[in-house]
C-alpha cells in the first residue's frame, strides 16, 4: 500500500469481501479497500452496489444494503483505508426502514355483551342462534369475537404537523394503504403513530378488521 502511483480506483485488501451470518440468520459482508485519498469514493447509503459497481448479494442470492462505511487512514498520508458493512437490515435492529413500509398484522380476542348482535352469522358474526341460545340457558354473559389489527409503516418526508394531517380518517371506514382487495367498509383506521427524526416523518398506521361491523347491530 506504499504505491499510490496506481490510478484513482479502489484496490481490495487480500481476503475480502468476507460473508458472515449472525445469530438471527441475517447475513453481512464486509468489504475493504483501499483508494489514493483525494479520489476516495463510497457507495451511497443503502446502496446495493460496492465499490466496483457490482451488485452485493448473500450466498443465497438475495441483494444487501449498504448500511455501515468507514473511511480511516491507510500506511501513508496518500491513502485511505474503507470499509463497507452491507446487511438485508440495518446493524442492531430486526425491522425494515420506514422507506420499506414494514406491515404486520395482529389477531385479538374481545368478549362482548351476549346479546350484542355482531355475534350472530347472519351479520358475519362467528356464532349462530342456536350456540348463543345454548351458551345463555349456560349461563354466560358474554361471549368471544375476534378482531385484527394491521400496521404499516410510512416515511413521509413532506408530512405537516398540521390538526387535518395528524387526524386525516381516523376512525372512519377505510381500505389499508398496502393491502390488496380490502373491503372498505370493514376496516376503520383506528391510530397512528407519528415521529420526526432529521430526515423524515415516520408514520405507523393503524388498521382493525371487523367483519360484523364496529357499532351494534339493533333490529
Amino acid at each position: 500500500m506504499t504505491d499510490v502511483n496506481v490510478g484513482t480506483d479502489p484496490h481490495d485488501i487480500p481476503g475480502y469481501p468476507t460473508k458472515l451470518r449472525d445469530n438471527n440468520g441475517n447475513w453481512i459482508v464486509t468489504e475493504k479497500y483501499w483508494q489514493v485519498t483525494g479520489s476516495v469514493s463510497v457507495p451511497a447509503h443503502k446502496a446495493t452496489i460496492d465499490q466496483h459497481g457490482a451488485t452485493v448479494l448473500d450466498p443465497d442470492g438475495g441483494a444487501l444494503y449498504c448500511y455501515g462505511a468507514a473511511v480511516e487512514p491507510g500506511s501513508n498520508p496518500s491513502v485511505s483505508l474503507v470499509t463497507l458493512e452491507y446487511s438485508e437490515t440495518a446493524a442492531g435492529g430486526d425491522a425494515p426502514d420506514a422507506g420499506d413500509n414494514p406491515r404486520a398484522v395482529y389477531i385479538r380476542g374481545q368478549e362482548i355483551p351476549i346479546d350484542d348482535e355482531r355475534l350472530l352469522t347472519t351479520n358475519d358474526g362467528p356464532w349462530t342462534a342456536a350456540q348463543i341460545a345454548t351458551s345463555k340457558e349456560a349461563g354466560y354473559k358474554s361471549l368471544p369475537i375476534y378482531s385484527i389489527e394491521y400496521t404499516r409503516t410510512d416515511a413521509d418526508a413532506a408530512f405537516s404537523w398540521s390538526q387535518a394531517d395528524i387526524i386525516a380518517n381516523l376512525q372512519t371506514d377505510d381500505a389499508p394503504t398496502g393491502m390488496g382487495t380490502a373491503t372498505a367498509s370493514d376496516w376503520r383506521l383506528t391510530g397512528r403513530e407519528i415521529t420526526e427524526n432529521l430526515s423524515d416523518t415516520t408514520i405507523t398506521t393503524h388498521w382493525e378488521y371487523m367483519r360484523s361491523g364496529f357499532t351494534p347491530i339493533k333490529a
